[in-house]
C-alpha cells in the first residue's frame, strides 16, 4: 500500500516476526486485519477473506505494550482453545487496533512448494537474442543518421527504432564503440551503448498460482535454468480463492491497487533474490513470462477485473504483447518486458495453455486429459485432433484453507496416511511433529476413512467406533459442533489437536464432486470413455504429492485413471519456460489459446447430475 498520510486520529502498531519489528499506521479502531495487509509480505493468511470462519488469521497479542485484552469475539470461540488464548493468540480479522498494540506472528517455517518444471524438451532457439553493431562515424559523403545506419544494419524500415532507444544513440558515433543490441522476434527493445554485453541474455518465467508463486531464473545463451524460487501468494491475506480476491478488487480502486502491488511487489523481490544468488545483473535481465489463472494475470497487470466475477464471465484482456515492467510497478529492472500467457477464458487460464504445451499432449495422436488440482480447478482433454477445457470451482479444500486442521505445505504438515498392520500411520514434511494435514495428507486420510468404513458412501462419518471394524490404535471419535470428529490423540508425532470433522469431510466431497464431473462433463462433450484416455497428467504442486490409488479411493479420479496417471510439476511453470527458450514453443501456446475450445459448466443439466453423483464415495 502506499504511505498513510498521518492524522491526529492515527496510531502506531508493532508487529514482530523471526527476522524484523516493523512499524505499521493505522487508524484508531481500524481492522487489525486490514492494517496488516499494508504488509502482504508479513501478513498471516486469511482464507475467509477476513469473515470470521476460517480461524487462519491467527496472530499473537504480545504481553508487553498491549494496554488491555480486548474481550474474545464469538468467531474466535470457534477456532481458539483456552491453551492458545493463554499464548496471547488471536484472530486478527476480529480485532480492532489499539495504539501501541504489539503483536506477533506464530512461527511456521517455509512451505514445500512444487518448484520442478518437467516437460517436453525443447531445441534452444529464443525469440530474444542480442546483435553487436558497431556504426560508422559517417562523412560528407554519407549523412545519414545514426539511427537509420542502425536500422539499416538491423535490416529495418527506416523510422520504425522506437524513440525510447533512438534518444540512446549518439549523434556521432565513433566507429569503435559497439552497440548492442536486444532483439525479439526481429524487435530491438533494448540498447547497450558503448558496451558489448552479448553473453549475457536472462530472461524469467513465473508461475503465478493462487496459493503459491513459482519463479525461474534462464539463462538463454545456453538455455539453463540457473535458480529457482517460491513463496506463498501474498495475496492470500485478501482471500484464499480466486472469487475472494475478484470480490475484495470490486470494492474499489484502493482494493484493487492492494492486490497489484501485493503481487508486483512479490514479483519483484523473487526476481531480485534470484539476480543476486547468481551474480547476474538486473539490466541484462530482458523479458518475464507470466503463466497463471486469469484472474492473477488480471490482478497483476491491473486490467479490470469486475468482468470475471459475474455472468457472462468476460474478461479484459486475454492475449497481450509484453510491456514494460516499470508500467505496473515493477521496481529494479530498468529493461524488463513482461509478457503474460495467453488465456483462454475467463476460468481458464495462461496455466492451462502452458501447461498443455508442456506435456505435448497437443501434439499427439491419442488423447490425454490434463488436470491441475487447486483451488480454481481446470483440465484440458484432447490431442491433436483438438482440445476442450473447462474450469470447475473446486475452492481451496485442497490446500487445508477451510479444514479444521488444514494447513500449507508447512515443516510438521501431515503428507501422507498410512494403514499398516491394522494401524494408521503417517508421515510429516521435514519429519518433525506434526501441526495439521496438507492437501496430500487430507487425500490419503479420506481415502483411509472410507476403507475402513468409518465414514459411508454418503460421507456420514460415525458416532463411535463401534459401528465400524478394525483397531484404529490412537484414533478416537467424539461429538464436536457441527458433529463427530475423527481425533488423532496427542503424542510424540504430535504437538497440537489433530481432528477431521464431519464439515471437513464434507468439504472434501463438494471439492472432489466438483473435479470428477468436469472431468465426466468433458469426456461426454468429446464424445469419448475413460478407457480412450491415454494420460492423466496431473499438474501443479498438490497433484505432484497425491497418491492416484488415494485420489481413485474417494472417487477424486475414475479408477481406471490410477494406474496411467502423471505428474507434469509446475506444468504451467515449465510452458512458461519453453515460451522463452522457443520461438516455436511460443507460437504453439499461442496456437494453443486460439484453437482449444472451451465449455462453460454452470448452465449444463449433465455436470450438475454428475456433481451430485460425484458427492458419493466409491463402495469398498
Amino acid at each position: 500500500m502506499g504511505k498513510k498520510i498521518e492524522t491526529d486520529s492515527q496510531i502506531t502498531i508493532k508487529l514482530t516476526t523471526a527476522s524484523e519489528s516493523v512499524f505499521l499506521i493505522a487508524e484508531a479502531g481500524e481492522n487489525l486485519l486490514e492494517v496488516l495487509r499494508q504488509r502482504p509480505d508479513l501478513a498471516p493468511p486469511a482464507p475467509c477473506a477476513g469473515r470470521g470462519r476460517c480461524g487462519k488469521c491467527r496472530i499473537i497479542l504480545d504481553d508487553a505494550g498491549n494496554k488491555g485484552t480486548p474481550a474474545i469475539h464469538d468467531d474466535e470461540r470457534a477456532t481458539i482453545t483456552e491453551a492458545d488464548l493463554e499464548k496471547g493468540i488471536r484472530l486478527a480479522c476480529r480485532l480492532e487496533a489499539v495504539d501501541g498494540m504489539s503483536i506477533s506472528l506464530e512461527e511456521k517455517g517455509a512451505s514445500r512448494i512444487e518448484t520442478r518444471a518437467e516437460g517436453s524438451d525443447v531445441e534452444l532457439n529464443p525469440r530474444l537474442v542480442k546483435k553487436v553493431v558497431v556504426l560508422s562515424p559517417g562523412s560528407l559523403d554519407d549523412q545519414r543518421s545514426a539511427s537509420s545506419r542502425l536500422e539499416d544494419s538491423l535490416g529495418l524500415t527506416p523510422g520504425t527504432l522506437p524513440y525510447r532507444l533512438s534518444r540512446l544513440i549518439p549523434s556521432i558515433p565513433d566507429g569503435e564503440s559497439p552497440i548492442t543490441v536486444v532483439l525479439d522476434d526481429g524487435e530491438p527493445v533494448a540498447l547497450d551503448v558503448g558496451r558489448d554485453s552479448s553473453t549475457a541474455l536472462w530472461a524469467a518465467a513465473v508461475d503465478i498460482g493462487t496459493t503459491t508463486v513459482a519463479m525461474y531464473l534462464v539463462n538463454l545463451k545456453d538455455g539453463k535454468v540457473a535458480g529457482s524460487r517460491a513463496e506463498l501468494n501474498r495475496q492470500g491475506p485478501f482471500g484464499a480463492d480466486v472469487i475472494s480476491r475478484l470480490e475484495y478488487a470490486r470494492n474499489g480502486e484502493k482494493e484493487t491497487v492492494e492486490l497489484q502491488r501485493a503481487i508486483v511487489g512479490q514479483l519483484s523481490h523473487l526476481l531480485s533474490a534470484l539476480a543476486d544468488e547468481h551474480e547476474v545483473s538486473r539490466e541484462d535481465v530482458h523479458m518475464l513470462a507470466v503463466a497463471g489463472n486469469t484472474a492473477m494475470l488480471h490482478l497483476m497487470a491491473g486490467w479490470d477485473s469486475k468482468g470475471l466475477g459475474e455472468a457472462p464471465f468476460l474478461p479484459a484482456v486475454l492475449e497481450t504483447e509484453p510491456f514494460l515492467a516499470e508500467e505496473i510497478g515493477f521496481e529494479g529492472f530498468p529493461r524488463l518486458r513482461i509478457w503474460p500467457l495467453p488465456s483462454l477464458s475467463a476460468y481458464v487460464g495462461a496455466d492451462i495453455t502452458s501447461g498443455i504445451v508442456a506435456s505435448g499432449m497437443h501434439k499427439r495422436n491419442s488423447s490425454d486429459l490434463l488436470v491441475d488440482i487447486g483451488t480454481n480447478g481446470e483440465m484440458a482433454l484432447g490431442g491433436a485432433g483438438g482440445l476442450v477445457c473447462c474450469s470447475t470451482a473446486a475452492g481451496p479444500a485442497f490446500e487445508g484453507a477451510h479444514l479444521s486442521s488444514g494447513v500449507g505445505s508447512i515443516p510438521g504438515a501431515v503428507d501422507h496416511v498410512d494403514w499398516i498392520k491394522g494401524k494408521m500411520t503417517f508421515s510429516t514434511i521435514d519429519s518433525i511433529p506434526a501441526a495439521g494435514f496438507c492437501g496430500s495428507g487430507v487425500v490419503d486420510l479420506a481415502a483411509f476413512l472410507v476403507k475402513s468404513k468409518l465414514v459411508d458412501d454418503t460421507g456420514r462419518m460415525v458416532e463411535s467406533l463401534e459401528e465400524a471394524e478394525g483397531d484404529f490404535g490412537s484414533i478416537t471419535v467424539e461429538t464436536g459442533e457441527t458433529g463427530p470428529e475423527i481425533v488423532f490423540s496427542e503424542g510424540p508425532d504430535i504437538h497440537c489437536r489433530l481432528a477431521f470433522t464431519q464439515k471437513d469431510l464434507r468439504e472434501i466431497q463438494l471439492a472432489k464432486a466438483a473435479m470428477s464431473a468436469g472431468v465426466e462433463t468433458l469426456l461426454k462433450q468429446a464424445g469419448l470413455s475413460v478407457k480412450d484416455v491415454g494420460t492423466l497428467w496431473l499438474a501443479g504442486g498438490f497433484g505432484s504429492y497425491i497418491r492416484p490409488e488415494s485420489a481413485a479411493a474417494i472417487g477424486l479420479i475414475p479408477p481406471e485413471f490410477a494406474e496411467k496417471t502423471r505428474s507434469l510439476g509446475n506444468a504451467a511453470a515449465r510452458g512458461a519456460l519453453l515460451s522463452l527458450l522457443s520461438r516455436e514453443k511460443y507460437d504453439e501456446i499461442c496456437s494453443v489459446s486460439k484453437a482449444a475450445k472451451t465449455i462453460e459448466l454452470s448452465g449444463r443439466p449433465d455436470f450438475q447430475n454428475a456433481y451430485i453423483e460425484g458427492m458419493m464415495f466409491p463402495e469398498g
